[in-house]
């Protein structure tokens, strides 16, 4: 049985031959993006060059495109490894938020503080949203 990062289509940003990069469905900010090996791995260890090769590039591609898209200044990464460190999907992911200065008095929290935080408990975002997000940044890639 797949994993549901296994069979994202909808929602994908980027494809390279060993990653993707696509939007989180609960995402902390706007241009929330999740950034992930093709093929199904859960643990960083397990990670090959040619993976890490293609979710840098991709990193480094997404980077000018979301400044553009959401006015970024800076950014914040993280993965959780494991159940008890928050992984709710057990499919090695990078987060990825554009941030801005105002963005903290915006939504009234850092979302360092919930990056660990189960996904559940964040709400979906709605289809025509992620549809619009994703459109704003292919834009300028």
């Amino acid at each position: 049985m797949e994993c549901d990062f296994c069979s994202i289509k909808e929602r994908a940003i980027i494809r390279t031959e060993h990653a993707l990069a696509f939007l989180s469905n609960r995402p902390l900010l706007e241009g929330h993006i999740l950034i992930c090996p093709k093929r199904h791995i859960q643990k960083i260890d397990e990670i090959s060059e040619d993976e890490t090769r293609d979710i840098l590039s991709i990193i480094k591609n997404l980077k000018p495109a979301l400044c553009k898209s959401f006015r970024a200044t800076g950014f914040n990464f993280g993965w959780n490894e494991n159940a008890s460190a928050g992984q709710t999907i057990s499919h090695l992911h990078i987060h990825m938020f554009p941030r801005t200065d105002q963005d903290i008095k915006k939504i009234g929290h850092d979302p360092r503080q919930d990056i660990y935080r189960p996904s559940a408990q964040r709400p979906l975002a709605n289809t025509s949203s992620l549809e619009k997000t994703a459109e704003l940044i292919r834009k300028h890639l």
